[in-house]
Order: C-alpha cells, then structure tokens, then sequence
C-alpha cells in the first residue's frame, strides 16, 4: 500500500499539499479516488481513503493503526563530510535503520565543502524517501552542516554519550562498550570522512560524555563506518534485537 505524508488535518480528513507527494499520487502511483493509501500524520499511522484528487489531495480516516515503527532511541549521527555520492548512501540507509538525526561535520580532512542550501534539500528529499520506503512515521532531522570545533558547544547538551569509532584505538570495540550505556536513550556517533580522523578532531571532541572506541582489525571506508555503527547500536541498545 501507498505511503504518504499528509501536511494538514481537517475533522476526520487528512491533506496532502506538498507537490511531489501529489505528483506521485496522480502521475507515478495513477491512484484513483476511492483506493486505499497509508497516511503519517503527527508520527501516527492511518489506513485511509482517497476522496478527492486535485490541487491537494483529501483522504478520508479508514482506521489508525497501531505499530510502533520508531526506534526508542534517538541516535544523532555526526558525519565527517564524504563525496557527495557517498553522503547520499549515508543518509538513504541510516533513515531506513532509524536515525533521528544527521548532522554533517566540517571536520580537519574533510573532502567536500557545502557552500548551497540546495545541497541539504536534496538531502532532505533522499531522507524523506527513505522514511517513506521503510514505513516510518518520522523524518530525520538533516541540520546544516557544522564545523567540528564548534560540535560538542552545540549538541553535548542533548547527548547522553557520544562515541567515536577511530582505526588507532584498540582498546575498546563498539558492542563490548555499549553494556554501559543500556539505559541511555540519547546517542551520537561521529564518523570521520574519506581521509579519517585527524588529532586535532579528537582534540576537539574531548569531553567526559566522548568514547572512542574499534569497530574491528579492518578499516572501513566512511559510508560502511556509519551504517555499521547505527545498525550495531540499534541491534543492542534499540528495537532490533527483541
């Protein structure tokens, strides 16, 4: 079944008025009035019917249904910014594992500098479409991007811990840490670019909320890091592992 966003709700009445939902409505799907679609509205979950296909699309509430799709987790990823390519993949498959928001770092070996908004709108779309294939009823924060020494002054505050996977450290992996943190619901990760993390990164992050720990004997590229990362913690700490 279809899966859209509504952006307004009116009594028992939901609305969609973004023009990419409606063109997918009329011209990718061709759905019809009367045919079935799922609705997200407020993080809740409808079976709904459509009604009305025009300027904005009205559908009417079938049922709500009760699943809970979101992560009990809110895990805040810090991504070193990698090829642009490769910050596409990033954001498509931590929005499906259930990341609650992505922030893109300006770290010391950075390769790719974000000088145009457009850039974060065709991060957001790439959020959003992946939010929708994998049936959430949440789209991730993408935040504009920020410089590394100023990360910890902006985000410490809403994190619980804040772990840094770094191919120099050998002391502590991912899982064998994570048994300290089972009660914590606040996660980061920073995950470095292309070129790794440079000391004067770590410098920067230094806090009694940071961790640094191994993911491993192999080196990943940054793109397996991150999606490594999130998975891992969403298997031992979110609703992956019941």
């Amino acid at each position: 079944m279809n899966r859209f966003f509504a952006d307004e709700k009116i009594n028992d009445s939901f609305f969609i008025t973004d023009k990419e939902q409606i063109n997918h409505v009329k011209k990718v799907m061709r759905l019809t009035v009367g045919e079935l679609v799922e609705i997200v509205y407020s993080e809740k979950e409808y079976i709904c019917k459509i009604i009305d296909i025009n300027e904005r699309v009205e559908v009417e509430i079938v049922e709500e249904v009760d699943i809970l799709r979101e992560s009990p987790l809110t895990i805040t990823l810090f991504q070193g910014l990698p090829k642009a390519d490769k910050m596409e993949l990033i954001i498509q498959k931590t929005t499906e594992l259930g990341i609650g928001r992505i922030v893109p770092v300006n770290s010391s070996r950075a390769i790719m500098k974000v000088k145009k908004d457009s850039k974060i709108d065709r991060w957001e779309k790439i959020a959003f479409a992946a939010s929708k294939q994998s049936k959430r009823n949440r789209v991730p924060v993408i935040e504009k991007p920020i410089d590394v020494e100023k990360l910890l002054e902006k985000y410490v505050d809403k994190l619980d811990v804040l772990f840094i996977p770094y191919e120099n450290n050998d002391e502590k992996g991912l899982i064998s840490i994570l048994d300290e943190f089972k009660e914590k619901k606040n996660i980061g990760i920073f995950i470095g670019p292309e070129g790794g993390i440079d000391d004067s990164d770590l410098k920067c992050l230094e806090s009694d909320k940071t961790r640094i720990i191994s993911l491993g004997n192999r080196i990943l590229r940054t793109e397996t890091a991150a999606i490594m990362s999130v998975g891992s913690i969403q298997f031992y700490l979110g609703d992956l592992g019941d």
